[in-house]
């Protein structure tokens, strides 16, 4: 009684007065202890009954309950690729051979008792081997030994295919009665497939779905469905794959539901980029004070905000693209975590806070975090390091990650990534200093991984990464070494991507379509991504590759990825260049969505033309059907309006870029304006502009700035006036 109370002193008092306690005052003593967390206490009592009246199985049981209660405090260790429990698995070995000592294999196999406290001690301890042979060799088995087993491979990270299997057997079997647990197992398993990185694809989802609606039809029958445990499996599982309508069914109908029901239900629609009503549920919860939240409660809120950035397209303030709406939604999560203690206190709910800052391009709160968290782990490193590299300041996440290196800490594959990411960014500033900085610590950074990570660590993304990083550093040839020094895997249809990619971005063409041929002759399937740079290339080569662009346009609609979004904006792009505004359009009218690249591509091929006039109604029946227009729309707009001389056109919409599209202009959108403007002589509001531009929006005026004055006012004198004009205004 007092052990069930949690009650341990009073326990132990209690059996301190028994003058001679026998096995069952023993067990339950030892059992106790297990139960309460503290194991060691349980063991060392477990040898003390050994030396004066012997161990019953009921004993042995209960040392090896201490063993798991062990295991659930240890942190794993790699064993040969797997996570184990080593230490607690050696304790729990030496119970199990005095078992075969005092009581004999055989009666330890007749045993089910015992047998069943075997599977979860090996489960607990991550040796699925051993689990297995103990079950293997039980002459009767009860539900809890395929129950233990099943959620021990469920649970695992690897063969949950294995728990799916021996539920159809249970299924099938019968000799043995499924309860709610069974149902629990083969649902977490299925949800954890389907969670997997390689199940994003939908036909995978779906799969793993169809797998999972059969779990349910089986709990509906057993009439176990209304079981809390169930119904939270339940939500997990069609959440894990992408069912939010089935999720949500479930959830309405249960008529109790705890804090994780909540968890899961937000959680599984922020994950399914379906923040707002992650959001909105959040706000049920608050308002209905049905069940306290919990700090797994608050990370799926800050989740949610995170996704609805996604979705958003940013703002300047200040100087930075922020998105304010998914910022606002963060930050009030935030002031419920500060109200209880967490933001500091809990690492987990720090590392969701610097993320969500991040990714709603707030960075200064996000550092402000950061700097606020006394014991920092690896992951809030990346998080801060991946948000200054997602926000394009390269230079904070390099010195950042130089700051990981110094304070001992060791780095990921993430932190790797986030590093090679900054650069690559710090390379695309179109310097040929910076370019050249950014091959070094390039170089510097893949020497550290080199160093630091251990080749399991090594994997496609991180190997993708490296490849765009060199890729975007102008250096083809170290580009093309990452690639070739990997094999298997980490050669994947991702890395034949980039490094298409790269050599079309770098104008070699030729090279990029020869690779095209090699990855398919190699036997790795394109993909939309594939095709993308593929044509990239092709449009960067016209007259030489229309051929082979009408071979790539019959692969795409062969392959049934001709109404992927970005993939038909590169065709109609690519028909565009070629000055085939005919097949362009009709490619643009054959899409069944609305994806904003194709109508950008089809407004930038009409600019091109020069047929201005109808860039500019196409971009009017863009605005009107909903759909939001892009940095490289408005650069067609732009170029439209210079090229067509609609002066006042062009000013009025580049004023309103920022407040009504919410585009916020690049150097690039300048320089058209600049443009515009030179070829209307309005030489005072071309250097106004030029003035604000650096003033204002902090780009500097470069040499294609004046180039570009000096060239649409075709007199060479002229540009000797505006090149002493920068000199004595703005120093170049």
């Amino acid at each position: 009684m007092y052990m069930k109370c949690g009650s341990v002193v009073e326990a132990q008092q209690a059996f301190d007065r028994i003058p001679r306690p026998d096995a069952v005052c023993w067990n339950a003593l030892i059992s106790g202890y297990a139960e309460n967390g503290e194991a060691e206490v349980a063991l060392q009592l477990f040898r003390s009954m050994q030396q004066c009246c012997g161990a019953s199985p009921r004993t042995f049981a209960a040392a090896l309950a201490a063993c798991s209660t062990l295991a659930a405090a240890e942190e794993g260790r790699k064993v040969d690729g797997r996570m184990v429990k080593v230490f607690s698995l050696q304790r729990g070995m030496g119970v199990h051979r005095q078992a075969e000592a005092g009581m004999g294999i055989d009666a330890i196999h007749r045993n089910v008792y015992v047998g069943n406290a075997l599977i979860d001690m090996y489960v607990k301890c991550r040796s699925m081997v051993r689990a297995q042979e103990v079950f293997d060799r039980m002459k009767t088995r009860d539900v809890v030994s395929w129950n233990v087993l099943m959620l021990g491979y469920a649970q695992g990270g690897e063969n949950e295919e294995l728990a799916l299997e021996m539920f159809t057997k249970m299924v099938s079997s019968r000799g043995c009665q499924l309860d709610s647990w069974s149902v629990v197992a083969a649902l977490k398993a299925c949800s954890n497939l389907a969670a997997k990185e390689e199940a994003r694809n939908p036909q995978e989802k779906l799969r793993f779905l169809v797998t999972g609606v059969a779990i349910h039809g089986t709990a509906e029958r057993l009439g176990c469905d209304s079981n809390i445990f169930v119904a939270n499996a339940l939500l997990n599982m069609y959440a894990n794959c992408a069912s939010m309508v089935d999720a949500r069914r479930v959830f309405d109908k249960m008529q109790r539901r705890d804090v994780v029901s909540w968890n899961t239900i937000i959680l599984g629609y922020a994950e399914n980029d379906e923040g707002k009503m992650a959001l909105q549920l959040f706000g049920d919860l608050l308002h209905s004070r049905c069940c306290v939240q919990d700090r797994l409660t608050l990370v799926a809120a800050l989740k949610a905000s995170c996704t609805l950035s996604t979705q958003e397209q940013g703002r300047q303030v200040d100087g930075t693209i922020v998105k304010l709406s998914s910022l606002e939604a963060g930050m009030a999560v935030h002031s419920l975590v500060s109200e209880r203690g967490f933001d500091l206190e809990d690492l987990y709910v720090a590392n969701c806070l610097v993320d969500m800052y991040g990714k709603c391009g707030s960075m200064a709160d996000s550092r402000r975090v950061f700097d606020r968290v006394k014991h920092r782990d690896v992951v809030i490193w990346n998080a801060v390091i991946s948000g200054y590299a997602q926000n394009d300041e390269s230079e904070a996440a390099l010195e950042l990650f130089e700051a990981l290196l110094c304070e001992g800490v060791s780095p990921t594959s993430l932190t790797v990534v986030a590093a090679f990411k900054a650069c690559g960014s710090l390379a695309a500033q179109n310097k040929e200093s910076d370019r050249m900085r950014a091959l070094e610590i390039t170089m510097a950074v893949h020497r550290e991984a080199v160093t630091k990570l251990e080749a399991s660590e090594w994997d496609a993304y991180m190997t993708s990464s490296l490849i765009d990083a060199y890729a975007k550093c102008g250096s083809l040839a170290d580009s093309s070494k990452v690639f070739s020094s990997n094999t298997g895997q980490l050669r994947n249809v991702v890395s034949w991507n980039v490094l298409i990619l790269g050599f079309a971005e770098n104008g070699d063409a030729r090279r990029a379509l020869r690779l095209f041929h090699r990855m398919r002759r190699e036997g790795c399937r394109p993909n939309a991504s594939t095709y993308v740079a593929v044509l990239k290339a092709c449009s960067n080569s016209i007259p030489s590759s229309l051929d082979l662009g009408s071979e790539v346009k019959a692969l795409i609609y062969r392959g049934g990825f001709e109404n992927d979004g970005v993939l038909a904006g590169s065709l109609v792009d690519f028909h565009g260049k070629a000055g085939d505004m005919v097949s362009a359009r009709q490619v643009f009218d054959s899409l069944a969505g609305d994806g904003d690249e194709a109508w950008s591509a089809l407004i930038a091929g009409y600019s091109r033309q020069g047929d201005a006039s109808q860039a500019l109604t196409l971009f009017h029946e863009m605005v009107n059907a909903g759909i939001k227009p892009n940095g490289i729309t408005a650069l067609a707009v732009l170029t439209s309006c210079s090229h067509a001389g609609f002066v006042e056109a062009g000013k009025k919409f580049f004023h309103e870029m920022p407040s009504r599209y919410g585009i916020v202009p690049e150097v690039e959108h300048f320089h058209c304006v600049v443009d515009l403007l030179s070829r209307a002589n309005q030489r005072e509001e071309t250097l106004a502009l030029v003035q604000g531009m650096t003033k204002r929006w902090n780009f500097e005026a470069n040499e294609v700035t004046w180039t570009t004055i000096t060239e649409t006012r075709g007199v060479e004198s002229r540009s000797g006036d505006a090149m002493l004009v920068a000199k004595q205004e703005w120093p170049l």
